[in-house]
Parts: structure tokens; sequence; C-alpha cells
């Protein structure tokens, strides 16, 4: 089992990293929409930057809270969202991250980071089907 546990911790950290090095501006499919991600990203700026450095820091408590604070401020930001639901699966809680990441596919479907957690929460919970 050592050797599964290495596996998961290295799949949460891939997807982590990966979205660190996504752009603050979400690209949407409508003209409005990618206005709306836009005008978040700018008023989110410093608070998202932070976010991101504590979270890159190992300091996920404190990224956690700073992404959920994000998330009340700036509820169509999906950026929050994912990052939420990446921070609560490495924490195990996938009820929690579950919700996070499927709220911000109703914001912006087209993140793969997305779909990348949620495969890993329904492998971890024997959804199989839905992993794939």
């Amino acid at each position: 089992m050592p050797y599964v546990d290495a596996w998961k911790k290295i799949a949460v950290i891939l997807a982590i990293a990966a979205l660190a090095g996504c752009s603050l501006i979400q690209h949407k499919s409508s003209r409005e929409e990618a206005r709306t991600a836009s005008q978040a990203a700018a008023a989110t700026g410093d608070d998202y930057r932070n976010a991101l450095s504590a979270l890159k820091a190992g300091k996920d408590e404190d990224a956690l809270n700073r992404f959920e604070a994000l998330s009340k401020s700036y509820p169509d930001f999906a950026a929050s969202y994912i990052n939420v639901g990446l921070i609560e699966i490495k924490r195990d809680n996938l009820h929690t991250a579950e919700s996070a990441l499927l709220h911000a596919e109703q914001l912006a479907p087209q993140q793969p980071e997305i779909y990348n957690g949620l495969g890993i929460i329904y492998r971890r919970t024997g959804r199989f089907n839905e992993a794939e």
C-alpha cells in the first residue's frame, strides 16, 4: 500500500503544480464571460497571488482560508474553487473537494484541473466509471 499512497500524493502534487502555473485570467467561450473572468482576475490580483504563494510554501491551511475568502468575495472566479478542491483532496476531505470542483466546473468547464481533481476523487471513492 505505500506504493499506492505514493502515487496518490504524486497525483495531487502534479494537479496543484499544474494549477499554480495557470494564468489568472480564465479563458471563457463567450466575450461577456471572458470579460467577467478578466475583471475577477484583476480584482483578486494580490489576494490570489498571496493565496498561491501560501500554497507553494506548503501553508495549506493559510492558502485554504485565503481561497475560501476569495470564493466568497468573488463567487464567479473559478480558480478559487479549483484550489479549494485540490487542497481538500490533499487533506483527504473528498466530499468538500468534490463540491468545490463541481462548482468550479459550472463556472469554467474548460479547465482541465477540475477534471484531474474529480478523477482522483472518483478513483479514491471507487467510482471508476466516473473517474474515467
